[in-house]
């Protein structure tokens, strides 16, 4: 072997190597900087995308029923959206993912969160519950999201091991 092929082999060694070790930060910086998406970002957006079978659709539970007073209470379904949408507090930091967690571990099955997202979507003016979620706010600081793409991710995976209804 030349003098100058055991130069490339060496120093592309080097580059592999480099590249390999360096992958998983350089990755790390660039999800910070928001240049390249999360896996929990990615969940987030296929979810947006994808509305079949999906709890979180609004529409999803009209399916199994035409009157959503079959599946959860109007009442309960207005008090859970409206824990949801107000999960705000400026004396405890800002958006309380805590309340939008327990709002969704008091519904039991698909059908029940996509009703309770339907009245969500009254409340906040047509909004979908994970776009909300996920859009900047006044009340976040510095000038973020609501809740990160972590605690939409963990939403969307409550829901969807849920039963349909």
């Amino acid at each position: 072997m030349d003098k100058q092929t055991k130069s490339v082999l060496i120093w592309g060694g080097i580059i592999v190597a480099g590249y390999v070790l360096l992958k998983k930060p350089i990755d790390s910086i660039l999800q910070t900087l928001g240049l390249e998406i999360t896996p929990e970002q990615q969940d987030v957006n296929t979810n947006l995308v994808t509305k079949n079978n999906n709890g979180l659709d609004p529409t999803f539970w009209q399916q199994f029923t035409n009157d959503g007073n079959n599946i959860l209470d109007i009442n309960t379904a207005k008090s859970l959206a409206n824990q949801i949408y107000n999960s705000h507090d400026w004396l405890a930091g800002g958006y309380q993912f805590d309340q939008v967690i327990n709002a969704f571990k008091q519904l039991s099955t698909k059908e029940q969160v996509s009703y309770m997202s339907y009245i969500f979507s009254q409340i906040s003016g047509g909004a979908d519950i994970i776009t909300w979620m996920g859009s900047s706010s006044n009340w976040t600081w510095p000038l973020g999201n609501r809740y990160s793409a972590a605690q939409i991710d963990t939403v969307i995976q409550y829901v969807n091991n849920l039963p349909n209804n």
